[in-house]
């Protein structure tokens, strides 16, 4: 127990022992350095102690403190990079209670600081910088289940320049609670991991109102982490290759992002580009209040993938791993233009299992200048798309694809490339039991509403004005139902709409039953009057057409 205090100047302590620490802190310790103090460690015993290197201080008793001071490590022997055998790893903490606080640590080989199976250890207001390994590394011991790491929090810290292959800050294997707050990783593979594995899940964890800049790989990676929660925040990833602003995968369940900033995802080299947040494999997951963009800043060389990414991990296995009770809302994505490199393709897309029945919910979103489609769907069933307004975007403004008991309603579709609404198989099986009601779609490219492939489609109380801008008189309606000859659409009921050009002179017919693959459609007292060209078109079979108003 009692203080000690390190006056200021340098201290040069090394380690000349194979294994073990240089020097160690036990229980009720307090150790504090003045302004300027300097700790410089040196591994001098011609051998590593492991993956973290030698450790220089080691608090092993309770109820410690570290505070103020340098941690740093003697200049490299070899004149290079450090090598195992040199490598210090200045401050390792097995103790519980322990405050580490105003620390600086700078140019080291190993890990800046370590906590290994702990209750209650706070890090705060520290400075990491120039460090060939983790910033700050949390373990919970994944070999023996009698040892966690809980409660370890991370509050007011600057991270900056780890190792290549390595995070600022890194929760792994066993963590239970604790997080990260308004602290600041620039320049690392991974801003921040929360990672459980070897049957160990990391659970809980809490990370508010961080910044992540510059990440090689992740801002964020959320893996075997249930019941982590992310809000506030800022992620730019400066168009870094391949670089996602936030990854959850692998088990991590019951996770919630709310309120970050995303932007400037990676760009694509080779066959893929980064998302804005990419969930894999995941199961009720909350993504809300959202700020995704890119704006084309600096001189990125590609395209960016989607503002929100959503896929099974294993769709081939039986049964699939799927992600399942995924909630979108409240969110902004945008680009600041809709052609260029830097751009994100699609705002949201969830490409799941074909025939999975989780429920996923896509409500109250913002989304414009898309390069490819507003929202794009496929694969799924008790899909509801809600409430979101999509316009300015280079394909369809929602594009749902081999998707049934789906429900479309209440959006506002304008001036997209495409359709409003675009309804498609995309190679599967004819998929159906979709209602599309209340929209508002109008002055886009293509029909306000196309439904080009489906079963037992209902659309209803929808209003389409304006549409047909690319004046292609095979798509410039305000409702279509087929497309391409032999792609069936059957028994789709089309009542109640409002369908009519109020003054752009584009919109050609109300609705257009195209091909003979529009089978047994239904249209029945919809409002017709005032298209350019007519009412409505039949080329289908077995259509029924009656008790519209057709005149004014």
């Amino acid at each position: 127990g009692g203080t000690l205090i390190h006056p200021g100047g340098t201290m040069y302590i090394s380690d000349s022992v194979a294994t073990g620490p240089a020097l160690i802190v036990y229980a009720n310790t307090k150790i504090v350095t003045e302004s300027g103090g300097v700790w410089k460690f040196k591994n001098t015993s011609g051998s590593s102690s492991g993956g973290a290197g030698h450790v220089g201080l080691s608090v092993v008793g309770n109820n410690a403190q570290v505070v103020g001071g340098t941690f740093t490590q003697e200049d490299d022997p070899d004149g290079g990079s450090y090598s195992t055998v040199d490598d210090i790893s200045p401050l390792y903490i097995t103790g519980d209670d322990v405050l580490i606080q105003d620390l600086t640590v700078t140019n080291v080989g190993g890990y800046a600081i370590q906590t290994r199976h702990n209750d209650n250890v706070r890090i705060t207001g520290c400075k990491v910088s120039d460090v060939n390994r983790f910033g700050i590394y949390i373990e919970g011991h994944a070999s023996d289940s009698a040892h966690y790491a809980n409660d370890i929090w991370i509050e007011n810290c600057y991270i900056e320049d780890c190792g290549s292959s390595h995070s600022g800050i890194s929760y792994n294997t066993g963590c239970y609670r604790g997080g990260v707050v308004n602290t600041h990783v620039k320049d690392c593979k991974i801003g921040i991991e929360v990672h459980g594995q070897g049957g160990k899940e990391c659970e809980g964890v809490v990370l508010t109102g961080n910044t992540l800049e510059n990440c090689e790989q992740f801002g964020i990676s959320l893996s075997n982490a249930p019941g982590a929660t992310v809000s506030g925040g800022y992620v730019d990833c400066q168009y870094n290759a391949n670089s996602t602003g936030i990854e959850i995968t692998d088990g991590s369940n019951h996770v919630s992002v709310t309120g970050v900033v995303i932007k400037n995802f990676g760009i694509e080299t080779g066959t893929s580009s980064g998302n804005g947040i990419v969930c894999v494999g995941v199961n009720r997951v909350s993504l809300s209040a959202l700020n995704i963009y890119c704006d084309g800043t600096g001189s990125p060389a590609g395209t960016p993938g989607a503002g929100i990414h959503v896929e099974s991990q294993n769709p081939g296995n039986t049964p699939p791993d799927t992600s399942e009770q995924i909630t979108i809302q409240g969110c902004q994505f945008w680009n600041a233009a809709t052609s260029g490199n830097g751009y994100m393709d699609n705002a949201i897309e969830v490409h799941v299992s074909s025939g999975n029945e989780g429920q996923y919910t896509i409500a109250n979103n913002t989304i414009k200048n898309m390069i490819g489609a507003g929202i794009y769907t496929y694969g799924m069933s008790n899909l509801t798309v809600d409430g979101n307004t999509v316009h300015s975007c280079g394909s369809h403004g929602i594009h749902n694809a081999y998707v049934y008991y789906s429900s479309v309603s209440d959006n506002v579709l304008w001036d997209n490339s495409g359709s409003g609404y675009y309804q498609s198989t995309d190679g599967g099986q004819p998929k159906g039991y979709n209602v599309i009601s209340g929209n508002r779609c109008h002055n886009n490219g293509d029909a306000g509403i196309t439904i080009r492939q489906g079963d037992k489609t209902t659309v209803t109380g929808n209003l389409c004005t304006d549409n047909g801008t690319n004046a292609d008189s095979d798509t410039s309606f305000g409702i279509q139902v087929g497309l391409v000859g032999g792609q069936t659409a059957s028994y789709t009921y089309i009542h109640g709409n409002s369908c009519y050009d109020a003054g752009g002179a584009t919109q050609t017919y109300g609705v257009a039953i195209k091909h003979s693959g529009a089978v047994s459609t239904r249209v029945h007292w919809n409002y017709l009057v005032g298209n350019v060209t007519g009412t409505h078109v039949n080329n289908g079979a077995s259509s029924t057409i009656s008790d519209n108003i057709l005149t004014a």
